[in-house]
């Protein structure tokens, strides 16, 4: 069936380029693995346009896989609007990334070896993302979390990313674990892990359990979508190549909280108004707190993961304020136009011989135009610059915070406003600091970069750039054009017609000030990040507050008071604890 083979193919790649590849040679694995690519994005093309004729949604039951007097669970996997939507995303960007892998580490004796690393994370990616069932998708989601490990590991002679890589995984361990108290919770009380089972008895969950239940699952999404509290480990994770830092923030991994939520929205809007304000809360907090940090970044792969993170805030707020389409509407966009964004960051990294400090760049437009032209347009993206793909899910977003009736909305909506300030003044900043300003790096290496070949990668990154441009367009009508059908049939909180028309009037009568918020807060982004760098206000704000300055400015580069609060409070008496237990063992 095509569904299955769909699922098989990553793995397949990973089998033949893991055992055979020393076989096939570079030449060969490079031509399996662009073939495998291509196969994976057809495939699901022709699954999705035949969903958008047909509105053909696919159940797959291949066996049983748990049998007890109580319940059954299969393999089981679901195609809908949904699941088809990321796959289309990660076929897109996970093809490109592996084709520009083929080059980024044409030097490294364990290329291939890296190449199967990408399919295997893939792989489990499209298996969490057609899941039928939580058990299915659990798999999914520990397998991304291994998956990761191992790719930000790669170089594993270099201390700091063992240690990421580490991070990552305790981390996401915290995570995993409420996420089995939920289902186990659920296995109590449903019976069932089936998505259509749980739909169908969300009436006979007690309110008290349904918070606890959305709240378990929460703490796996805290985690997996580095969320205010658990995010330390994203900004790490930047240690691992480059490559592995676009498919882990672009099109997999971070946003596989985002998509359970999406999945599970039959679940979140019978919950609480509380949890959903604390859902809410949690992200936009998250989604300001983490642009302020990169406010404070000199690395450029460590701003562009803070962005990340910040983005990451707007679709888990959106969700506790029941706007599941906005965020999987933002998800899509944001793919895009990430991927781009860090694609041609380290492009710029790996020819200027790993560096990575904005301070010692400088100059690279007369280099590299094209590239300057990518992330211009990805990072204009990401601020939300009028008619790019990011404008349209932002505004949405803005929006619907505007006409939703909690208590907190006026809270969120400004929270996302600063964030906006401050995501266009680190958005120029880099490109500033990157292309325009005059030279700070090493004179050798600017003298050897013009024999540097990246034409073959810039051809392939066309393909995002375009995305990053017209995807919003084009996907607009997709999901809320009058009449579209395209979430009909899945197992997703869809509301009701009356909701989506009050949504259109509160729309069209809503105060115009509310819509020229977010063009005047870009505005200001740019007018203060030009005024700071070039006319050095800087200097002269803080003269008179220079240790306060200071101690701001410490705090936000070392990731806020969280490391502090971890290594101190929670780091060392865990230590402390294993030796004990250490000891006492010992002792018997």
């Amino acid at each position: 069936m095509l569904q299955l083979n769909l699922v098989l193919i990553s793995f397949l790649q990973f089998i033949i380029i893991f055992l055979f590849g020393r076989f096939l040679g570079e030449r060969g694995c490079a031509f399996f693995s662009l073939f495998c690519s291509f196969i994976f994005f057809f495939f699901n093309l022709l699954l999705l346009t035949k969903f958008v004729l047909c509105g053909e949604v696919t159940y797959i039951f291949s066996s049983v896989w748990i049998i007890s007097y109580v319940y059954e669970i299969y393999f089981q996997f679901l195609f809908d609007g949904v699941s088809l939507l990321m796959l289309f995303l990660v076929s897109i960007v996970s093809g490109i990334v592996q084709i520009y892998s083929f080059d980024y580490v044409q030097n490294d004796a364990l290329k291939l070896k890296f190449i199967s690393y990408l399919s295997i994370f893939t792989f489990f990616m499209v298996l969490l993302i057609s899941s039928g069932n939580l058990l299915i998708l659990f798999i999914g989601w520990e397998g991304v979390g291994l998956a990761s490990f191992l790719l930000i590991s790669f170089w594993s002679t270099r201390v700091r990313a063992c240690k990421s890589s580490l991070k990552a995984v305790l981390f996401n361990r915290v995570g995993d674990m409420g996420f089995i108290y939920a289902f186990v919770i659920l296995l109590v009380y449903v019976a069932s892990l089936e998505y259509e089972t749980l739909y169908a008895s969300v009436y006979l969950i007690s309110p008290y359990m349904f918070d606890t239940i959305i709240f378990l699952f929460f703490i796996g999404v805290l985690s997996k979508s580095a969320q205010l509290g658990l995010h330390l480990w994203l900004e790490d994770a930047m240690e691992g190549p480059t490559p592995v830092s676009a498919l882990i923030h672009a099109a997999t991994m971070v946003t596989a909280g985002v998509f359970l939520f999406i999945r599970l929205s039959f679940f979140l809007v019978n919950g609480s108004i509380m949890v959903g304000s604390f859902i809410a809360l949690i992200g936009f907090s998250t989604a300001f707190i983490s642009s302020l940090t990169g406010l404070f970044q000199s690395h450029i792969k460590r701003i562009i993961a803070y962005s990340t993170c910040s983005q990451l805030g707007y679709m888990v707020g959106i969700i506790g304020l029941s706007g599941y389409f906005y965020s999987l509407y933002h998800l899509i966009n944001h793919g895009f136009f990430k991927a781009l964004l860090f694609l041609s960051s380290g492009l710029i990294i790996h020819i200027l011989m790993d560096e990575q400090d904005l301070r010692k760049m400088g100059g690279l437009l007369s280099f590299f135009p094209v590239t300057y032209l990518f992330m211009l347009v990805a990072s204009f993206s990401l601020i939300g610059f009028p008619y790019l793909s990011g404008f349209y899910s932002k505004e949405f977003i803005l929006q619907y915070i505007c006409i939703s009736n909690f208590s907190l909305s006026f809270l969120f909506y400004h929270l996302a406003i600063f964030t906006i300030i401050c995501t266009t003044f680190y958005s120029c900043r880099l490109l500033l600091y990157v292309f325009i300003l005059f030279p700070s790096g090493i004179f050798s290496v600017y003298k050897k970069i013009t024999m540097a070949n990246y034409d073959l990668i810039a051809d392939i990154l066309f393909i995002l750039f375009f995305l990053s441009i017209f995807s919003g367009y084009f996907l607009s009508d997709f999901f809320f054009g009058l009449g579209s059908t395209i979430f009909d049939g899945n197992i997703l909180w869809k509301g009701d017609d009356l909701l989506l028309n009050e949504f259109a009037l509160y729309n069209i009568f809503l105060v115009i000030s509310f819509k020229f918020y977010p063009f005047l807060a870009i505005f200001l982004g740019i007018l203060l990040s030009f005024c700071f760098i070039y006319f050095s206000f800087s200097l002269s704000i803080f003269y008179f507050c220079q240790r306060i300055y200071h101690f701001i400015f410490i705090l936000f580069q070392q990731g806020g008071f969280f490391n502090y609060f971890y290594l101190t409070k929670i780091g060392k008496n865990f230590v402390n604890l294993g030796w004990f237990y250490f000891l006492f063992d010992k002792s018997f």
